[in-house]
């Protein structure tokens, strides 16, 4: 079962404005619908087959899920979310990463990171750049895995480096967040 609950920084962790970095993810089986395309809806501007224009839908899910959870515990700028192209000509398709840092080695942490582990193959991902975009990592029929967990305590950083993956076989979609909002409410009925 994938049950990775949120994770947020401690009091008094060091975030200047701007700089902070955040994650949402859920687990695919709560959601009920994927949203379409602003192209879908009509739209013919550059980029619309691109952004996701509906609200992402968990009116299915049972009490107590059908939400995003955030993680907030991710060290200032060490963010890095790419599209790379990779295969064979013939077979090329994007296959999207997401690497960042969570910064502790605690039993809060290592509980969150082994519930990743459970949960790969299992989510999608909404990534924010720092120029406004909240990025999806994955879909449905090709859900995020995690691909590198390393850390601990040596080194110059306590925590731990993280990479997520997905194959959809196209660049990230971009969902419209200022439009539609994050649910983070889990389902009441």
């Amino acid at each position: 079962m994938c049950n990775l609950a949120s994770l947020a920084a401690s009091c008094g962790s060091s975030s200047p404005p701007g700089t902070k970095e955040k994650r949402y993810w859920t687990p695919i089986a709560e959601l009920t619908g994927w949203p379409a395309t602003r192209a879908a809806g009509g739209g013919t501007d550059q980029g619309d087959t691109f952004i996701l224009d509906e609200p992402f839908d968990f009116t299915g899910a049972a009490v107590d899920l059908g939400y995003w959870r955030n993680v907030s515990a991710i060290v200032v700028d060490t963010g890095e979310l790419t599209n790379n192209l990779e295969g064979p000509i013939g077979g090329q398709g994007y296959r999207q990463r997401d690497t960042f840092f969570i910064k502790g080695n605690g039993p809060e942490t290592l509980e969150w990171i082994d519930n990743l582990l459970a949960c790969s193959g299992c989510a999608v991902w909404l990534v924010p750049t720092k120029d406004g975009n909240y990025h999806v990592i994955g879909n449905p029929d090709n859900p995020v895995y995690v691909e590198v967990v390393e850390g601990g305590s040596g080194g110059d950083r306590v925590g731990y480096q993280i990479t997520l993956y997905a194959n959809t076989g196209k660049p990230t979609y971009i969902y419209d967040a200022d439009t539609h909002g994050i649910d983070e409410t889990p389902n009441t009925v």
